[in-house]
């Protein structure tokens, strides 16, 4: 009988003041945790390109206390001036436009004036690019490492694997482009028969929306264990100690990937044009036109690390 277990661990968050800097970037506040570290890195390679430092927003702080980012200012410092020039790292939230990313600066006005960072650029490469090591501030790591350990404790297990599934609650529209059922079967023969060939394997997920982690199980074949906290980077940090992970949609579940310290395994349908057409998923990447072969290769290649495998 498959079986789901659910932990939960309190949470507090608070906001802390940093360094102050002459001169700043803005960064806007949008999305949550997962898009907020998009934010972050996205703002911090430009911020490092014009010798800059960061500045966030009001409902940003949150976001960049839990990452330990000690060159970043919160609000309660002088304002900002009135007509600071803007640096545009993406013209557009979605994911997929391929903007080229930076406005030319002209030199003489830099040392001057701060910037103000619009959007920013959700995929790997931009990632890359900001060459910025992430650490958890101490307190997320911890209570992040201890439901980890909570979590896994008398599962015998050789190795873990973190199973997050994005869930769209409120956002049909994003159902379209979530790993299909069989993904899953194929994520597991993968993982159990190549990956860790002769060991022990456990999954974990997240128990948020508990109904779709219960359906993991279900599809999986296998037990699942699931975690919780009512702190979104707790979740996150939790799921990151696991020894390899899959990437179904969504930023949170790019970042909980991206962070495990072994394999990635995603729907190869991310990889296929035709896929993305019929199930409607292509026209949500990449609007109303759908997806050509060229455009499934491109978003394919900016979003998806090279050494994720597709299933």
């Amino acid at each position: 009988m498959k079986r789901l277990l659910l932990i939960i661990a309190p949470s507090a968050a608070r906001v802390t003041n940093a360094s102050r800097c002459a001169r700043r970037v803005v960064v806007p506040s949008s999305g949550r945790l997962g898009n907020h570290l998009f934010v972050i890195y996205a703002c911090y390679g430009i911020a490092r390109h014009h010798n800059l430092c960061l500045r966030a927003t009001a409902t940003t702080c949150a976001a960049f206390d839990f990452a330990n980012y000690t060159d970043v200012a919160c609000p309660g410092e002088p304002g900002l001036p009135g007509h600071a020039p803007q640096v545009h790292l993406k013209l557009s939230r979605a994911w997929w436009a391929h903007e080229d990313g930076r406005r030319v600066i002209p030199a003489e006005k830099r040392p001057r004036v701060d910037f103000q960072c619009l959007g920013y650029r959700q995929n790997a490469r931009a990632v890359d690019a900001a060459g910025v090591v992430f650490p958890w501030k101490a307190k997320v790591a911890a209570r992040g490492k201890a439901l980890y350990e909570n979590t896994t404790r008398g599962l015998g297990a050789d190795k873990v694997v973190a199973l997050y599934h994005r869930v769209a609650a409120g956002e049909r529209q994003y159902q379209k482009c979530l790993p299909r059922r069989p993904f899953y079967a194929r994520a597991r023969r993968q993982f159990e028969q190549t990956i860790f060939p002769n060991r022990t394997v456990a999954y974990i997920t997240s128990s948020y929306q508990f109904r779709d982690a219960a359906a993991i199980a279900s599809v999986l074949g296998a037990d699942v264990r699931a975690l919780d906290d009512r702190e979104p980077a707790v979740v996150m940090a939790a799921l990151t100690h696991a020894d390899a992970a899959t990437f179904s949609w969504g930023s949170f579940s790019w970042w909980v990937a991206r962070l495990t310290r072994g394999s990635v395994l995603y729907d190869r349908g991310l990889r296929n044009s035709t896929w993305l057409e019929t199930s409607g998923c292509g026209a949500l990447v990449f609007g109303g036109g759908g997806a050509g072969p060229a455009d499934a290769r491109r978003f394919a290649d900016e979003h998806l690390p090279r050494d994720w495998r597709p299933v």
